[in-house]
């Protein structure tokens, strides 16, 4: 089996499952969620709100702040995607192009289910925490059959 095949089928399988994941989500009538097959390797937006991209840049500099000085966190949260099969980098709690990818997968989705406010979103270090129960969360519920956080 050469490493081509088994990158390719990895990638094929990462892909089924990030198209179960998003199928699984409930959204409310106004969120409409799609995931692209590339969501997680390209800037194109995973998932729309109120029929717009869910930009999540603001979200994403709040994440990368909390969590790049803080190397046991961040490393909590690439094992989390990992076991999502929304990561495939190494689990060394550094910030790397892959981690950022990652997180901005989960953070469209998250945003999408539960908008933007005080008391969801990420407007702050604080919140950031909130995110990161949301992924166990949402980890605990694909691994037990359970309905997506929201």
């Amino acid at each position: 089996m050469s490493s081509g095949y088994r990158i390719g089928s990895i990638e094929r399988r990462r892909k089924s499952r990030l198209r179960l994941l998003a199928k699984a989500v409930a959204v409310s009538a106004s969120v409409i969620l799609c995931m692209p097959e590339n969501a997680l390797q390209s800037a194109e937006c995973s998932a729309t709100e109120n029929g717009k991209c869910v930009n999540v840049t603001r979200e994403l500099r709040n994440v990368r702040v909390a969590l790049e000085t803080n190397r046991e966190k961040l490393n909590n949260v690439q094992l989390i995607l990992a076991r999502m099969k929304l990561y495939t980098g190494p689990i060394d709690g550094k910030w790397t192009k892959t981690t950022e990818d990652s997180i901005r997968g989960a953070l469209e989705t998250y945003i999408a289910i539960g908008g933007r406010g005080p008391d969801w979103g990420i407007n702050n270090k604080r919140d950031v925490d909130r995110f990161i129960k949301w992924l166990y969360a949402a980890l605990e519920s694909g691994e037990t059959g359970n309905e997506f956080p929201d």
